[in-house]
């Protein structure tokens, strides 16, 4: 990697949220994952300019304590390493290192609907709409096929209100969403093993609407967090409509580079004492855990953490769909 590259992955790193977060033809890929196995690359620390209060307090904390492990393995991926050189434009801070989004061109543009369009979970429902002239951000490398009114569609994950997938056709420059988004899954999924861990799933646990507690409920996932707009650990709980985000990564913080929980799927959990649990809502354990620790704001004194299980759920279209999922949230 680049000296300009790690440099724009660090910056990519402090400036990222944790809001879940979303070219082949559908008859010549299926965005299951096989391949070699290459490692992961880990991009050393760098020096940002401009960090914010929550990341010079982190740095001051993390030079006092030293190299900190990256828990969750090959599995727990670094987007900046792989969204490198197409990463999108972030709209808080005004410039163009948002890793974990698919930025278009040159510029690093915003993927814009060419036409009106619901957004679905990965049962195939819909549970919004968007229409045609809006930029949706798009999660890095989350594209799949969903069966959308009995036809095997192409979509990506997008950012929207709410996120979800989105059918890729209906965005302006379509094919180069498509051909960016199968390279980055692609990538993705060779950097976590999941050829390997598609033969190795475990029997299904049900999704359940687990609530979250009331003393968790106001922790966060980074040390020394300072702002009240990020990095809860509500965020991987259940979200409003019984949504789940399946993370392509855990957050986690250390010198190894950061993950900041990605979402590369939205699925749908189910009430407790379901009898008839939908096929979407199984997820299949592989045997990887990892905890990630939490924090009250502004203090790098652990004050409890999040488990989380690695696996796969199986989507409409009956694609296997890897990542991360609270464990509290799993019966």
């Amino acid at each position: 990697m680049s000296r300009e590259q790690v440099s724009r992955h660090v910056a990519a790193a402090q400036t990222a949220t944790h809001a879940p977060e979303g070219a082949a033809s559908e008859h010549q890929t299926s965005f299951s994952s096989h391949g070699a196995l290459p490692p992961v690359a880990h991009a050393a620390a760098a020096a940002a300019s401009s960090p914010s209060a929550s990341d010079r307090a982190y740095g001051a904390a993390h030079d006092k304590h030293g190299h900190h492990h990256i828990p969750g393995g090959d599995r727990n991926v670094p987007i900046g390493d792989i969204n490198d050189q197409h990463q999108g434009w972030d709209t808080k801070h005004k410039h163009h290192d948002q890793a974990s989004r698919l930025g278009l061109g040159k510029h690093h543009d915003t993927p814009k609907l060419a036409a009106d369009t619901k957004i679905y979970t990965n049962d195939g429902n819909s549970i919004g709409h968007l229409s045609a002239g809006h930029e949706v951000p798009v999660n890095a490398g989350a594209i799949c096929h969903l069966i959308i009114d009995g036809k095997k569609v192409v979509c990506v994950l997008g950012h929207g209100q709410p996120p979800g997938w989105i059918p890729v056709a209906h965005f302006e420059r379509s094919a180069l969403i498509e051909k960016l988004s199968s390279q980055l899954s692609h990538e993705i999924n060779q950097a976590r093993h999941t050829g390997h861990d598609a033969k190795h799933g475990q029997a299904p646990k049900t999704i359940t609407n687990h609530p979250i507690s009331a003393a968790t409920n106001h922790l966060f996932t980074k040390p020394n967090q300072q702002s009240d707009t990020a990095n809860h650990a509500a965020d991987y709980f259940v979200r409003s409509g019984n949504r789940v985000n399946l993370l392509i990564n855990i957050p986690t913080w250390g010198e190894d580079g950061e993950r900041f929980g990605v979402a590369g799927d939205v699925v749908v959990a189910v009430d407790p004492g379901t009898t008839e649990v939908p096929e979407e809502s199984k997820f299949h354990p592989t045997g990887q855990q990892a905890q990630s620790p939490l924090f009250h704001r502004g203090s790098d004194k652990r004050a409890g953490h999040i488990t989380f299980v690695y696996g796969y759920v199986v989507n409409n279209a009956g694609e296997k769909r890897f990542g991360w999922i609270n464990a509290h949230l799993l019966s």
